[in-house]
């Protein structure tokens, strides 16, 4: 018997990525694009429009998204991930918790 929403494993064949999309089977940034502009409203929808227009290099693309979800690794995203630390004190600083605001707006050493 299949319950609403089981997902049977079968071994008679092999496991594959499939792009969900209404118009598309295959994967395209496009398409996704397209998807998470649907979702976003407001300002949300407005910073993602802009972040995507942003003529930058891809890693570039990548840090800022991270940072602006809060997902840079810190020695408090760390901590709050479970993982053992011996300090979370801001090693370039040496004075506060070491948080991914603190690295890229406050902790200014020169």
């Amino acid at each position: 018997m299949q319950f609403p929403g089981e997902q049977r494993v079968r071994i008679d064949k092999e496991d594959s990525w499939v792009w969900k999309d209404r118009e598309t089977t295959l994967f395209m940034v496009k398409s996704a694009y397209k998807i998470l502009k649907e979702y976003a409203q407001g300002a949300e929808r407005d910073l993602f429009v802009g972040f995507c227009r942003l003529k930058a290099q891809p890693s570039s693309h990548l840090t800022a998204w991270r940072a602006m979800e809060d997902k840079i690794v810190s020695k408090a995203n760390l901590v709050r991930r479970g993982i053992c630390m011996t300090t979370n004190i801001c090693c370039m600083c040496g004075e506060e918790e070491e948080t991914m605001s603190r690295l890229f707006c406050t902790c200014r050493v020169f």
